[in-house]
């Protein structure tokens, strides 16, 4: 818009003028021109206010600026009678179906913190994945898994952690007898994405249990990894004997930064003897 002063009176009256059409145009009001020593408002609707221009929302939304959805999951140790045989399995899966059938819930702890929560189904028929599980089904769970980005971040760091054992139900075997997890600690390379070493050892009455293993942090997450050991106690023939013992592990992280793991694990030995148990562990 321009303002015109063609044609002003010299003096006062024509620079009072002047600052008055300065003084509307910058308030937002109709300017005026000065014609013959006449007022004359502009008709022009570009002198009249802009009306407001309403925001657009857009409908991009910032990744970075959306909060990161932690994962949820679960572990599961338990044993499982193979057929007619009467032998048993201890077996560990992650995110297992488990229908309680009946069964009783026991020794119900957690961390709250990190949205940890577990317990063991005791009598009833209790199933995991389909399969009847013998003596106690032991899970925990969590609403707060590592995401795999944040896993890979923490591989391009390669950093390594030990995670020792914080809590978790008791373990148990094949006839559902509690015991004890004496030591439980996972030692894992995110550098080399994988457990460079598991190590538990748990007494069930007379019984002491013992096994190690290693593998990918992929098996751990998924099918589980091969655990190898003895079980001193487990051939009453033999009590000072330690027969071989063998099962698996399973697992996952917790926490952004993988600050907490949840773990399970079955293993079986000579004379129909089995354990399985659960582990909440940190670093």
């Amino acid at each position: 818009m321009r303002l015109d002063y063609h044609k002003a009176s010299p003096g006062g009256d024509a620079r009072q003028a002047m600052w008055d059409d300065v003084k509307r145009f910058v308030r937002g009001g109709p300017a005026q021109r000065r014609t013959n020593g006449a007022d004359a408002e502009l008709a022009d609707e570009t002198d009249a206010p802009a009306a407001p221009r309403a925001v657009e929302k857009s409908s991009v939304t910032d990744p970075a600026a959306a909060p990161v959805v932690q994962g949820t999951g679960s572990v599961a140790g338990y044993i499982i009678q193979n057929g007619n045989s009467g032998t048993f399995d201890g077996v560990s899966a992650v995110n297992g179906a488990v229908v309680a059938n009946g069964a009783s819930s026991i020794n119900a702890g957690g961390d709250a913190a990190w949205g940890v929560n577990w317990n063991s189904w005791q009598g009833g028929a209790p199933t995991v994945n389909g399969t009847a599980a013998v003596g106690l089904a032991h899970v925990i769970q969590s609403t707060n898994l590592t995401t795999a980005d944040q896993l890979a971040t923490l591989g391009s760091t390669g950093m390594t952690a030990t995670y020792n054992y914080l809590g978790g139900p008791a373990p148990a075997n094949q006839a559902g007898t509690q015991g004890t997890i004496n030591s439980l600690s996972v030692a894992v390379n995110f550098g080399t994405q994988t457990i460079s070493n598991y190590a538990v050892a748990a007494t069930v009455g007379t019984q002491a249990w013992q096994a190690k293993g290693s593998g990918s942090i992929a098996q751990f997450t998924g099918a589980g990894i091969q655990l190898g050991g003895t079980c001193t106690g487990c051939n009453p023939a033999n009590p000072g004997a330690s027969p071989a013992a063998n099962g698996t592990a399973s697992g996952a992280f917790v926490g952004p930064a993988a600050e907490r793991m949840i773990t399970s694990f079955g293993l079986k030995s000579t004379n129909q003897q089995a354990i399985s148990g659960a582990g909440y562990l940190g670093r």
